[in-house]
Formats: structure tokens, sequence, C-alpha cells
């Protein structure tokens, strides 16, 4: 895992370097969408969670590099977690886990026609804050602390986009998170999110 990290990380600073010898051209947008997220990983596999439901919004900046490739990167709030339902001695127990980050993508994106690009990159997101809320017997508690979990997230990030001649864009993307969520790093359990979004590019 040490040396995906630093794999990841060295494309990403690869892709800043080629970004800042192709300054010109540069391009910006906004985009907004849903999330569908959950965790993933060893630690949680075999447990019943369910898909959590957010939201996403923030800028991007394009640069191109060659005639099909250009990068793409952007800062963005995004709402992510996980929610389960269990019926534990006859109660019904109702948990939602929301986190919001934020997000930096660096992507390449490919230019497979005018309008249709792949997009595949690193993420660094940070942490901001977390909100757990459990419902049971008609009685809601919550807990809104980051105690326990790691602040920072490193991901890749793989997806598709449809540019508009009018400067609409539509694009999906998915987040494969790399960096534990336990800070102690004893527990495997990563983000997974899959992003639909809408925007447009100025």
């Amino acid at each position: 895992m040490k040396t995906m990290i630093k794999t990841v990380a060295a494309l990403a600073m690869c892709l800043m370097i080629a970004a800042a010898s192709y300054a010109q051209g540069i391009k910006f947008g906004v985009k907004a969408g849903a999330d569908f997220s959950n965790w993933g990983g060893d630690d949680v596999e075999n447990l019943n969670l369910d898909m959590n439901y957010g939201y996403h919004f923030g800028g991007f900046a394009e640069i191109p590099l060659t005639r099909v490739i250009n990068l793409e990167s952007g800062l963005y709030l995004s709402r992510k977690g996980f929610r389960t339902k269990e019926e534990i001695l006859g109660v019904k127990m109702d948990l939602n886990n929301t986190s919001s980050y934020l997000d930096l993508p660096v992507l390449a994106k490919y230019a497979v026609t005018r309008n249709y690009s792949l997009m595949f990159g690193p993420q660094f997101s940070y942490l901001l804050d977390n909100k757990l809320t459990l419902k049971a017997a008609g009685e809601k508690e919550s807990d809104n602390s980051v105690q326990g979990f790691n602040r920072f997230d490193l991901g890749l990030v793989a997806g598709m986009g449809y540019q508009f001649e009018n400067g609409l864009l539509l694009s999906t993307n998915y987040d494969f998170g790399l960096t534990t969520l336990d800070d102690e790093t004893n527990m495997k359990v990563f983000n997974r999110v899959l992003k639909a979004s809408v925007g447009y590019r100025f």
C-alpha cells in the first residue's frame, strides 16, 4: 500500500509539472451533483452497510497538455459515508455516518472524440467534519466528532464526461480510497464513492 501511495503522489507531481508548462489556454468551470457513497474494505465486507446519499459542488480548471490530453483539477466539497439498518432484540436501529471532505482531484483527461472524454488520476481529500446519527426506539442521538478518523484521504479517480458545445457538461466519476479511514490504521476501511455531476465550462 505504501508503494502505491508513493506512486500516486509521484503521478500527481508529474501532472502538475506538465500543467505548469502548458498554462496557456486554461479554462475554468463549475460542477455540482450527487454522491452515492459507502465504506469498503476487508473489515466491513461482511457488514450490512447501505449506500449513503450526499452531494458535491465546486470549481475546476482545465489545462491543455496535448491535442487530446488535458489536465483537470479542482476543489470540491463532498459529502460521503454510509448507512445501515439493523434489528437487535426486536429494536430497529438506523445508523447513518456522513463525512464532509474537501476533494482535490488531479486528473488526466483524454479526448476520445471532440465531446466525449475519459479521466483518470489521484485525488487528495481532507476531512472537515463527521456526523454519526443513531435512531432507535423513537430516540435520536448524534455525535459530531472526527476523533478516530484519518483527516487525510488519498484515492484514485476514474470517470468519463461529455462536453456540449454551449459549455454545459455531464460527468460521472468513481472515487476509490487508498488510505484507511482509521487514524490508527488498525482497520482496513476505505471510502468508495460514485459521483454524478452536471456543470458548466466557461
